[in-house]
């Protein structure tokens, strides 16, 4: 009996959770990635309230691959409440860009936590409160480089060696990699840093002609590319 209970405990909190996801996703961001040109002193990254009878307190930072926060750049305003149906912009200013590196692209996270506020009738309830963060990649881009972003996509290699696959970036820029297919087989998306190499594996011995997708600078996919075979 006292399993039973807990049981059914479990399930309404899960309930109550996942009610509660659904009514605080009203928050979204106007991209899905921010391309920083080095050459302009800030960025905008516009903020939209989705919800007619919602209110959130947003508050944004950027932090770097390690989850930490820094000081390279700012975004202003940091927090600030947003009503329903609202839309805000948010400036990402450079602060720090002297010191990254001049020849690849560098990795930073955009972090806006939404935190939604009780309303009227829920004060002095027992009321679950979750805070949503939409988490998106900054790309800091220091110049021009002399490949394109779009010649870049095209410039993946890859290699087989026993039970790994290795592929090879040597292009300035992050490039993620989606729908890749070795012969007749399906492998995961992954992203790789300018100038690197990343092994997966190939535990199930794919081979055979090579073919994949990348995102490009507004998020979106782009067109079949080929890439041999290995």
């Amino acid at each position: 009996m006292v399993l039973k209970i807990k049981f059914l405990y479990l399930c309404t909190l899960l309930i109550a959770v996942l009610t509660s996801v659904n009514t605080y996703a009203g928050i979204a961001l106007g991209q899905t990635r921010v391309i920083f040109d080095g050459s302009k002193k800030e960025v905008e990254l516009s903020v939209s309230n989705n919800k007619k009878d919602s209110n959130y307190l947003i508050q944004s930072y950027i932090t770097k691959s390690n989850n930490k926060k820094t000081n390279d750049f700012i975004i202003t305003p940091p927090l600030f409440v947003m009503k329903g149906k609202e839309e805000n912009l948010l400036r990402i200013v450079g602060v720090n860009k002297e010191s990254l590196a001049k020849d690849r692209e560098s990795l930073y996270w955009v972090n806006v936590k939404a935190i939604p506020s009780l309303s009227e009738k829920d004060k002095g309830k027992n009321i679950i409160q979750i805070a949503i963060n939409n988490r998106i990649k900054l790309f800091y881009r220091p110049h021009k480089f002399k490949v394109t972003p779009i010649k870049a996509q095209s410039m993946i290699k890859f290699s087989r060696h026993g039970d790994k696959i290795t592929i090879s970036n040597p292009t300035p820029y992050y490039i993620t990699i989606i729908n890749m297919i070795v012969g007749k087989g399906k492998l995961e998306p992954t992203m790789i840093a300018p100038y690197s190499e990343h092994k997966i594996d190939n535990k199930k011995n794919y081979r055979g002609k090579i073919t994949y997708q990348t995102i490009n600078d507004y998020g979106g996919t782009s067109d079949v590319i080929k890439a041999g075979s290995i």
